[in-house]
């Protein structure tokens, strides 16, 4: 037991002691595995760069030193996945190392309970995706550490890892393939300590911290710590799941984009495809508080590259309704601007010029849309539209038809909102007619995936856009 023995009070620690026997040897597996793969992985990530210049035997010595370690870490990776009641082994495995980090005189007053086998039942359902996905983590890395193996077992004569440079490339992937997966793997445990956490009851409720604010004589509480903003990359992902739950809930079933698809824009390959072509970038960012997602933004980035601008187009975002009030949205909304001007740079844009929202305008309902708005959404649109209006969000002074899904009308009582960072837009309060004419182009090329010349509502408000120019510019504002 170690350490932990030595935290316990002698009074408790037979029973403790006890309490561990059955899962002891399941434990030694799994902390010999991470000591032994942390000690790969250091080795790799200065293999890496050496192995993808070709400099192959300056770190022969390196390379011949992962053959016994990952024989060894293969076969502790099959032996864990073979563990039975897994889930229940590693929970006490890593409460004990929690416990570790406890002042012993705490661990009895408060933890007590959580070291009964009868409540671990309580917590089996919080806990079981995470442990699902840790396992397919480890059935993942340990058929990249087979390939690896089989890889330097090719070798022909002394001192010649890798036959080709194909080869060589494979090998390198199936490192850095490594690396990944040691980091989603560290990143879920970290996922299961937090879960920990909260049953150990170490967070208040919701872990938040709030401070007062002051706007316009009134004094409103607004969040100051305790959610977090994430990039949601793996579409395999738990957060994303939790996501999507959230998303299923949060809009009418008429709205909701089928999970696969919205998996297409977010995918990998998706990525790889688009920063390929230059054109249209797909994110989705998620606010979480302990482990939970409350908040989410699904949005896109175009870059023109014959106008050298990059914007983006808010296509929805959410805050769960407990939430709401508190400043989410607005932190929300910044973190998205921050993916926003990173895709700036990696364009090699000029700048972020602008972002489009669609809102549902209340002006522009009649009574029976606005009733249907709030019991759909939850929301007063005409607060919804003073909250875009105090972030800096102008509606767009022509006429915006939103094109129609398929199997749906288009909309015609949203506004499309602008929110403008180029000083001379700014200062004009309007877009020269050229540019916007481009920019609107690509917002329905790539944003509403229609080919604009062939979409109705794109040649209507076309026509209305520049029916609407004032001294050749396209105005906004609230004016």
């Amino acid at each position: 037991m170690g350490i932990f023995s030595r935290l316990v009070s002698k009074k408790k620690k037979d029973e403790v002691e006890e309490l561990f026997s059955d899962i002891k040897e399941e434990s030694q597996l799994f902390e010999e595995f991470l000591r032994l793969h942390e000690e790969k992985i250091n080795n790799v990530k200065k293999i890496i760069p050496q192995w993808k210049e070709g400099k192959i035997g300056a770190i022969e010595a390196d390379i011949q030193a992962l053959l016994p370690m990952n024989r060894r870490l293969w076969y502790l990776a099959n032996e864990i996945l073979k563990i039975s009641k897994k889930e229940r082994a590693l929970f006490y495995f890593i409460l004990k190392e929690k416990m570790n980090q406890t002042f012993p005189q705490l661990i009895f007053k408060r933890q007590r309970a959580i070291l009964n086998r009868k409540n671990y039942k309580k917590y089996a359902e919080t806990l079981e995706p995470y442990f699902e996905q840790l396992f397919d983590f480890l059935k993942s890395l340990s058929r990249v550490i087979l390939l690896q193996t089989k890889t330097l077992k090719k070798k022909e004569t002394p001192g010649k890892i890798a036959k080709d440079l194909i080869e060589k490339l494979f090998f390198h992937n199936l490192l850095v393939d490594e690396t990944m997966l040691d980091r989603k793997i560290k990143q879920n445990l970290i996922m299961i300590v937090r879960a920990i956490n909260q049953f150990l009851g170490y967070e208040k409720e919701y872990g938040l911290q709030f401070r007062a604010l002051t706007e316009q004589e009134k004094t409103k509480m607004v969040i100051r710590k305790g959610v977090v903003f994430y990039e949601v990359r793996d579409v395999n992902s738990i957060n994303f799941e939790k996501f999507y739950n959230l998303y299923e809930k949060s809009f009418p079933s008429d709205e909701i984009e089928f999970k696969g698809d919205l998996k297409s824009y977010l995918h990998y390959m998706a990525l790889k495809l688009s920063i390929k072509e230059g054109d249209n970038r797909t994110h989705l960012i998620v606010g979480v508080l302990r482990n939970e997602v409350i908040a989410f933004s699904f949005f896109s980035t175009t870059y023109i590259e014959k106008l050298g601008i990059c914007f983006g187009h808010g296509w929805w975002a959410h805050v769960d309704i407990r939430f709401r009030g508190f400043g989410v949205l607005e932190k929300l909304y910044r973190f998205r601007e921050v993916i926003m001007q990173r895709d700036v740079k990696q364009y090699g844009a000029s700048k972020l010029s602008h972002i489009f929202i669609d809102v549902n305008d209340p002006r522009k309902m009649n009574s029976k849309e606005l009733q249907s708005h709030v019991a759909t959404y939850l929301a007063d649109p005409w607060q919804t539209l003073e909250l875009f209006k105090k972030i800096g969000y102008a509606p767009m002074k022509h006429t915006h038809i939103t094109p129609a899904l398929p199997g749906k009308e288009s909309v015609y009582y949203e506004t499309l909102m602008i929110k403008p960072f180029a000083g001379d837009w700014i200062n004009h309060k309007g877009i020269p007619l050229k540019d916007y004419l481009l920019i609107y182009w690509y917002d329905i090329r790539y944003g509403y995936d229609r080919i604009p010349e062939k979409d109705p509502t794109y040649r209507k408000v076309r026509e209305d856009i520049i029916k609407s120019a004032v001294k050749g510019r396209v105005k906004f504002g609230w004016d």
